[in-house]
C-alpha cells in the first residue's frame, strides 16, 4: 500500500518544523521512533503537502497557529553575526557560538542580550570630486589611443 500520509517534526517549545516525512508506507510513521528530545510530530494528510512552503501551511491548518521560524543568527564570542542557518536554537547548537532567532539579521551586524541586534552604521557618503582650474589655465583633454 502506499503512503497517504506524512509527518512533520517540529521544535515544541519553538515550534519550528525541523523535518518533513514521506513515508513509503502509512505504517512506517508508527514503526520508527522519528521524534526526538524536544521534538513533537503531526501527520497530516500527504494531498496537502507539495514542498517545504505548503508544510508550513498544512502545520497552521493542523494546529490552528503559524509555525515558528528556523531563521537563526549565528553569533560569535565578540557579538558578530557570522553566518545565518536554519536551526532551533533550543535544540541546536555550534561550539563557540550563540544561535538567535532572527528574521532581519544579516551577517556583518552585532547582537547584544541588553540590545538585542544591531546594522553597521551607515558608510559617510563620498562627497563629489573638486578639481580648481586657475584662471588663465585650459585643462587637458586626455584623448585614449585604443
Amino acid at each position: 500500500m502506499t503512503a497517504t500520509k506524512f509527518a512533520l517534526v517540529y521544535s515544541e517549545s519553538t515550534e519550528i518544523i525541523r523535518r518533513v516525512i514521506v513515508p513509503d508506507r502509512d505504517e512506517d510513521l508508527g514503526n520508527v521512533h522519528v521524534a526526538g528530545d524536544g521534538e513533537v510530530m503531526v501527520v497530516g494528510d500527504l494531498a496537502t503537502y507539495v514542498d517545504y512552503d505548503s508544510a508550513h501551511s498544512v502545520f497552521t491548518a493542523l494546529m490552528g497557529r503559524e509555525p515558528g521560524h528556523g531563521r537563526c543568527a549565528v553569533i560569535d564570542d565578540h557579538g558578530n553575526v557570522v553566518n545565518l542557518q536554519m536551526a532551533c536554537p533550543d535544540l541546536d547548537s555550534i561550539p563557540g557560538h550563540l544561535l538567535v532567532q532572527s528574521k532581519d539579521a544579516q551577517v556583518g551586524w552585532t547582537w547584544t542580550q541588553a540590545e538585542g541586534f544591531k546594522a553597521p552604521p551607515e558608510p559617510p557618503a563620498e562627497a563629489p570630486l573638486e578639481i580648481n582650474i586657475p584662471d588663465g589655465h585650459v585643462p587637458m583633454r586626455i584623448i585614449s589611443l585604443d
